[in-house]
């Protein structure tokens, strides 16, 4: 499931979704591996057309008949605001999940996993808190910035390092900067919920650019940016909140012991320890 960001938030968070591949060689089962992507949503608000991957993303709208009931994620839609909201704000908030769970959720749901709206957009909540971009790529000194770029491979590395798989980092253009910017990171699962390498999968087979260098994003400058200026309104995710959140992810995701030996170091930033 790929999520289209919508304005009517504050771009500072990564927002998420699913897509599913398949292959023509066992058609008994409808998709053998989930993608998970997360944009970024200063990029996204600059510039919301993303692109799918070329091969076999699928497949879509697996069940007419089950549609959408906004009551049974009623429990969660707190933190639904939080990650996977509407951004450009031409539609209702629900609208979005509507159209993610009847479009991407009715396939994924042939899993048990994921076989409600509660199950499939709770696994989604439970993974982008997982695979904290912000947080991976601040521990390794990368910030969001609107003057200095990053190298690619820098920005991979701190990725694949911490995965310990292969992701896709994909950029926009932004034509108004002459600029390629980070706008989404994919890393994927077997029908498990296993993590694999993304390279594996066919559906990226038939992209070898793609392939060999992890995405589409030049080898180069790569931004990271930090602002967006929306309806006269200017957004900037900064350093130090970056770094705050980053602190409060590093003590929820450590094991206990480590955890309390860094907060026993309260004037350190758990960046610097690291």
């Amino acid at each position: 499931m790929l999520i289209k960001v919508q304005y009517g938030v504050l771009c500072s968070i990564l927002v998420f979704g699913f897509i599913t591949s398949f292959s023509d060689e066992n058609p008994t089962i409808k998709w053998n591996a989930l993608i998970f992507s997360q944009q970024w949503p200063i990029t996204s608000c600059i510039d919301h057309l993303i692109k799918n991957p070329d091969g076999k993303i699928g497949p879509n709208f697996c069940n007419s008949s089950w549609h959408f009931q906004e009551n049974e994620i009623k429990s969660i839609e707190p933190s639904l605001l939080k990650f996977w909201p509407n951004i450009f704000g031409e539609r209702s908030m629900t609208s979005l999940w509507k159209h993610e769970w009847e479009k991407h959720g009715t396939c994924a749901a042939e899993i048990k996993k994921l076989d409600s709206e509660i199950n499939y957009f709770s696994k989604g909540l439970e993974l982008v808190v997982i695979y904290d971009y912000v947080s991976v790529l601040a521990i390794s000194k990368i910030f969001p910035s609107d003057d200095n770029p990053y190298l690619f491979e820098d920005i991979y590395s701190a990725l694949k390092n911490f995965l310990k798989k292969v992701p896709i980092v994909d950029c926009t253009y932004n034509p108004h900067l002459q600029r390629h910017e980070l706008s989404q990171i994919k890393v994927c699962f077997d029908r498990s919920l296993r993590l694999i390498d993304c390279d594996d999968l066919e559906a990226f087979q038939n992209d070898l650019e793609l392939l060999k260098n992890h995405g589409n994003c030049p080898k180069d400058k790569v931004f990271y940016p930090s602002s967006v200026k929306m309806r006269n309104v200017t957004y900037k995710y900064s350093n130090k909140l970056a770094i705050r959140h980053t602190s409060t992810w590093v003590e929820q995701n450590v094991p206990s012991w480590l955890s309390k030996l860094l907060q026993a170091f309260k004037g350190l930033s758990l960046i610097n320890i690291y």
